[in-house]
């Protein structure tokens, strides 16, 4: 099936370059002729070199078709294209890899960060309880209790009691 359709397609553009040039040769007669206008004649001029030189580049084709080498693309592929593309998939394995033990460090790494800060935070709470209790316990033992003292000996004598001052 490709081999045949392959071949009506050469076919059909060698007979479209027939056409073309019939029309081009028709085109140069008119222009002989002064029928065509200054820009027609220049185009007509670069269009004759330029279709040449495009067949030329198809009958070159042409060849290459009729030999075993008109599928070199694939050979290409397998023999340069393919092995590049394997060895870029095995660079990229492996930066995946590398990213993906990155991610798991990292994640060890915060996870560690927030245990720290966790008992960083009920190291700080146990201390300012400590902090609290003895700060308490210094304000009734040397501040409360003395003023206590001194108040209730102070109302004793307002009420005309002898007593003696005694820290409890």
């Amino acid at each position: 099936f490709q081999h045949s359709f392959r071949v009506n397609q050469l076919n059909l553009i060698t007979e479209l370059h027939q056409v073309i040039k019939n029309k081009l040769t028709k085109l140069k007669k008119s222009d002989k002729k002064g029928k065509l206008t200054f820009s027609t004649t220049i185009a007509l001029e670069k269009m004759h070199p330029a279709a040449l030189k495009w067949f030329d580049g198809f009958e070159e084709v042409r060849k290459i078709n009729k030999t075993e080498k008109w599928r070199t693309d694939t050979v290409i592929y397998r023999n340069k294209l393919e092995p590049k593309f394997e060895k870029i998939n095995t660079l990229l394995r492996i930066l995946d890899l590398g990213i993906e033990r990155f991610s798991i460090n990292d994640l060890a790494t915060l996870s560690k960060v927030a245990q720290l800060q966790a008992n960083l935070v009920w190291t700080a709470a146990i201390f300012g309880l400590f902090v609290l209790t003895f700060g308490f316990i210094f304000l009734v033992k040397l501040i409360l209790n003395p003023i206590e003292t001194v108040t209730r000996a102070l109302k004793d004598e307002s009420k005309g009691l002898q007593t003696t001052l005694q820290p409890n």
